[in-house]
């Protein structure tokens, strides 16, 4: 098991596992940003891509980053913009507004795979590419320790759904609590109580035929009534 990792293993990290976790924050991204077209993910592997000299925009949080050349960034911003940008005559200003556009789209992108900073090491790094209609926009790494929560959730035992309580109350239901059968009581001194004896008889404030008195021992409260009766060499109180 690696630092990175915490407690998850190294095998945690599957390609299918990272893809499924991937997958996921892609899909709500882009339900998000590109304006109804589909993004694919392609060139997935672990293991960080190398960095090409022609990419001119690099954007990272925490151990994630996204790299675009100047192709896949105008391939990205019309898919954000749903406009062609291939006769649009713009100055530094412009491409100025524009990036900062871009890095607000690709900073939403990190946050959605959940990333988090990873333990000393940070694991092994995953990349991939992502596009869309067969373009690729941009470049894709982070480290699989920062993916720890997401995976995390996959290896989380599912709950049976018959184990569920489908209300309050019948969670409540299977709580055990100690009942106590009450006949009557009496009031004695100190003294009286102290000079107790084999044979003595207790008078209680109850006549002989009143019913028993069922009760919650830990909160006194009365539950039920019923009359004492005798089962095999058990008391018991018949309701």
């Amino acid at each position: 098991m690696t630092a990175a990792k915490g407690w998850l293993p190294q095998c945690a990290f599957t390609d299918q596992a990272l893809r499924l976790v991937l997958s996921d924050g892609i899909l709500s991204w882009a339900q998000r940003w590109m304006c109804g077209h589909s993004v694919e993910m392609s060139g997935f592997h672990q293991g960080k891509a190398q960095r090409q000299a022609l990419r001119t925009l690099r954007i990272q949080i925490a151990s994630a980053e996204v790299e675009l050349s100047g192709h896949e960034k105008r391939v990205l911003l019309e898919a954000l913009l749903n406009a062609s940008l291939e006769s649009r005559v713009m100055n530094e200003g412009d491409h100025r507004i524009l990036d900062d556009f871009l890095t607000k789209a690709i900073k939403d992108l990190l946050s959605a795979f959940d990333v988090v900073e990873p333990s000393e090491g940070g694991g092994e790094w995953v990349s991939f590419k992502l596009g869309m209609a067969g373009k690729d926009f941009a470049t894709v790494a982070l480290r699989t320790g920062s993916l720890v929560s997401k995976v995390k959730g996959l290896y989380r035992p599912n709950e049976r759904d018959d184990d569920k309580p489908v209300s309050r109350l019948a969670a409540l239901r299977s709580v055990t609590l100690v009942t106590e059968g009450i006949l009557g009581r009496a009031e004695l001194t100190l003294d009286d109580i102290g000079d107790l004896a084999v044979g003595d008889v207790v008078i209680l404030d109850r006549p002989i035929d009143d019913p028993v008195q069922l009760r919650i021992l830990t909160t006194g409260q009365i539950v039920r009534e019923g009359h004492l009766i005798r089962t095999g060499n058990h008391v018991a109180i018949q309701l």
